[in-house]
C-alpha cells in the first residue's frame, strides 16, 4: 500500500514565488527592527519561531530560519548578536532535525552567546510564560500550515510584551473550507472567539466572492484579537497590517500575511518593507505573481489621492474637533490608523512618505495651515515634523 501523502510533503521541494516574498517579509523587518528595539531597551531580544520546517527546501533553497541567521550573522555589532536568544520550533520530528543539523552548521552558530534552541511540539502547547515573564521584547513569526495550534490568546501573550511584534501566516482560503466542519470547531474557536458561528455563516454565502470572504474571516479574527486586547486592559492599543497574497486563479485570495504590534512606529516600519515587496494595484498591500506585465502598466500611486482624502474626510467628520489640532505626519498617519483599528480592526495600508504626499497636494490646493517658523526662511512647507491643521474646505473636494 503507497504512503498517504500530507498536505507538506511537497511544499518543501522547492521555494514558489510567494514563500520567497513571505521570508522577505519576515526578514527584512527584523534586519532593521532587531538593531532598533536592541538599542531601545539594552535587553535580551527572544526570536520565536513556532513552525519552523526544516530551515531548507529539498532544491538548496534557504527558508525563513537560515535566512535570518544570515542576517544575524552579517550584524556588524557583536554586542547585538550577543543579545539574541532564537527559538525553532516544529511539530515534525524530521524537520526538527534536518533543521538541527543546518542551525549547527551555520557559520554565525559559533558566534552566538545563546545557541538556538529546537524544540519538537504542538505550538500551541508551549509555554509561551518563559519567553514573556521577564518583559523581554519579542519577534514572532507564526506560519501554520493551515490554521490548527494558532489562537488569538496566543497571539497576545506574543506581542504583550514591550517591543513585542508577530508577523502571522492567516490562510484564508484553508479557513474557508474547512470552517464549518464539525472536527475542526476547536481550532475555529480559537481563532474567532465569539465571532465563530458568524465566520460560519460568512462561509455560506452564496451572494459574496471568495476575496471577500477571505477579507471577511481576517476582520473577524483581528476584531476578536482586538477585543482580547481590550478585555486584558483597556489602555492597550493593537494593530493590524495585513498583505494579501492571491491565488493563482487571479480571482481569490490564498492568504494573508499579517503584522501585528502594539507599536505604531513599528506599523510604519512593516509598511515600508510590504509596500517594497508587494505590487498590488488596487490601493491595498499584496502580492500577486502572475500578471506581471499588466501590473508594470499600473501604479499603486493612481487613486492614492482620492483614496487617502476620503478616509480623512470620514475621520474628520466623525470627530469635528480634529479640525481644531496639530498635527505633523506621523501624528496624523496615527490618527487615522487607529479609527481604522476602531472601524474595520486593520490599519490603513499607506505609509508616512504616502500620506506626506497627500497633505503636500492639500497644501497646494490650499486644504492645510501649515505652522510655519516666524521670521525664518524654510525650503519646504510640508516636512515629517512640521506641525499644520486640516481646514474644513478639504469637504469640498
Amino acid at each position: 500500500m503507497s504512503k498517504k501523502l500530507s498536505t507538506t510533503d511537497n511544499f518543501f521541494a522547492s521555494q514558489k514565488e510567494k514563500s520567497k516574498v513571505k521570508t522577505i517579509i519576515v526578514t527584512d523587518f527584523f534586519k532593521a527592527y532587531f538593531p532598533i528595539i536592541f538599542n531601545a531597551f539594552r535587553k535580551d531580544v527572544w526570536y520565536l519561531d513556532l513552525f519552523s520546517g526544516p530551515g531548507m527546501y529539498e532544491d538548496g533553497t534557504k527558508s525563513t530560519p537560515l535566512v535570518l541567521l544570515d542576517i544575524i550573522e552579517n550584524f556588524k555589532d557583536n554586542s547585538i548578536r550577543d543579545h539574541i536568544k532564537i527559538v525553532f520550533n516544529d511539530r515534525d520530528q524530521s524537520f526538527t532535525s534536518s533543521l538541527n543539523d543546518a542551525v549547527n552548521n551555520h557559520p554565525v552558530f559559533s558566534k552566538l552567546k545563546y545557541k538556538p534552541e529546537i524544540s519538537c511540539m504542538k505550538a500551541s502547547e508551549i509555554d509561551l510564560s518563559r519567553f514573556t515573564n521577564n518583559n523581554d521584547p519579542i519577534f514572532s513569526f507564526v506560519d501554520p500550515w493551515g490554521y490548527k495550534d494558532v489562537s488569538a490568546s496566543q497571539v497576545w501573550k506574543l506581542i504583550k510584551n514591550i517591543g513585542s511584534d508577530c508577523v502571522l501566516f492567516f490562510n484564508a482560503n484553508r479557513i474557508l473550507q474547512d470552517i464549518n466542519k464539525p472536527a475542526n470547531e476547536q481550532d475555529f474557536s480559537e481563532l474567532f472567539g465569539e465571532k465563530f458561528s458568524e465566520a460560519k455563516q460568512l462561509q455560506k454565502r452564496s451572494d459574496l466572492a471568495q476575496w471577500k470572504k477571505a477579507d471577511g474571516f481576517l476582520s473577524l479574527f483581528s476584531e476578536n484579537l482586538y477585543k482580547t486586547v481590550r478585555k486584558d486592559n483597556k489602555k492597550y492599543k493593537v494593530y493590524v497590517l495585513p498583505f494579501c497574497v492571491e491565488a493563482d486563479d487571479k480571482e481569490t485570495i490564498s492568504h494573508y500575511i499579517v503584522f501585528i504590534s502594539k507599536s505604531h512606529k513599528a506599523v510604519q516600519e512593516m509598511r515600508k518593507v510590504m509596500i517594497k515587496n508587494g505590487n498590488s494595484t488596487n490601493g491595498k498591500l499584496g502580492y500577486d505573481d502572475k500578471d506581471a506585465m499588466q501590473i508594470s502598466l499600473l501604479s499603486r500611486q493612481d487613486d492614492l489621492f482620492s483614496s487617502i482624502v476620503s478616509v480623512m474626510k470620514e475621520v474628520f467628520n466623525k470627530y469635528p474637533k480634529s479640525y481644531k489640532a496639530e498635527y505633523n505626519i506621523e501624528e496624523l498617519s496615527q490618527l487615522l490608523d487607529d479609527y481604522s483599528m476602531y472601524t474595520g480592526f486593520n490599519v490603513l495600508p499607506y505609509s508616512s512618505s504616502e500620506l506626506k504626499a497627500v497633505i503636500e497636494e492639500l497644501d497646494r490646493k490650499g486644504h492645510i495651515d501649515v505652522i510655519l517658523p516666524p521670521n525664518k526662511r524654510i525650503k519646504k512647507r510640508i516636512t515629517m515634523d512640521r506641525r499644520f491643521r486640516i481646514k474644513t474646505t478639504i469637504e469640498m473636494i
